[in-house]
């Protein structure tokens, strides 16, 4: 029964009466992520019918927003200590079939050859400098500030980024080998801070600003400098900021930059339906 009413079903997806279309277009939506191979299949048949076509583009769509959506909602209630999985989200959301399982395998070979030059024996800054000779030199990572790329596998598979982006992929390493670095989002850059020990970001964000250690730049190959060392280069530019704005910042922070960023994007190509389904994304994060 259910095989003949998905052929029923796909049959009238070309219907031109909208109200039979949205019929449609629901009970196919109900089946869920199952259907979307049979879909595709259609799609490819259909090239000579245009309205088809983008018709069969638009569920598909829905469906894998709205399968994005639910995890999100979970990621943000349960698992916003994954930075990795929260930024493969924000690339799931452009690119819903790249490969995540490659993409972790190629992280764990980037942690695993940062991790054989490092003791636990080396102080912090030992730390950040090994890591950073291993990631900028001999990795190539070339941070480029004109990149409007904020999604992760394609960051990687680039190996270069904007300092958000390569502030990601450093804090995702970072964190996997037990190194206290957290973002520090200030008005118009993105930077770290290495820290004493470990946040919780849900009884210690106003102490978090204690603990640092020191900061580090993506953008600037993870160049370290100080709270006054960074005090005095924004003095310089003529830059005042509170000193609220050198707190670290949690993963569902992070997160909401990468979706910010993206929806500056969209709004500069006027993608209207993109934008408000980042903006339905970013109200997850602030319940």
């Amino acid at each position: 029964m259910e095989h003949k009413e998905l052929n029923a079903l796909i049959a009238l997806l070309d219907d031109p009466d909208k109200e039979v279309f949205s019929h449609v277009s629901g009970k196919l939506m109900s089946y869920g992520s199952r259907i979307i191979p049979t879909l595709e299949t259609v799609w490819e048949g259909g090239s000579f019918n245009p309205m088809l076509q983008e018709r069969i583009e638009n569920i598909i769509h829905k469906i894998q927003f709205d399968n994005l959506c639910h995890a999100f909602k979970h990621w943000t209630d349960f698992d916003s200590d994954d930075l990795f999985e929260g930024a493969c989200m924000v690339s799931r959301y452009q690119y819903p079939d790249f490969d995540q399982k490659k993409l972790k395998e190629d992280f764990d070979r980037l942690k695993r050859t940062i991790w054989l030059e490092l003791s636990h024996h080396l102080t912090p800054l030992e730390q950040v400098n090994i890591f950073n000779h291993v990631l900028y030199t001999i990795l190539e990572f070339s941070p480029k500030a004109s990149s409007r790329n904020f999604f992760l596998h394609k960051a990687l598979e680039n190996k270069t980024g904007n300092a958000l982006m390569m502030g990601v992929i450093y804090l995702i390493i970072a964190r996997d080998l037990d190194m206290p670095v957290y973002g520090v989002n200030l008005p118009g850059r993105f930077i770290m801070a290495y820290t004493k020990e470990p946040i919780n970001f849900i009884t210690e964000e106003e102490d978090a600003r204690s603990k640092i250690l020191f900061y580090i730049n993506p953008l600037n190959r993870g160049a370290i400098f100080s709270r006054n060392e960074l005090v005095t280069e924004l003095d310089k530019r003529g830059e005042k900021l509170d000193i609220s704005a050198f707190v670290p910042c949690s993963n569902k922070n992070t997160v909401g930059l990468l979706l910010e960023n993206l929806l500056e994007i969209y709004k500069e190509d006027a993608l209207t339906d993109k934008m408000e389904e980042l903006n339905m994304l970013m109200r997850m994060l602030r319940v």
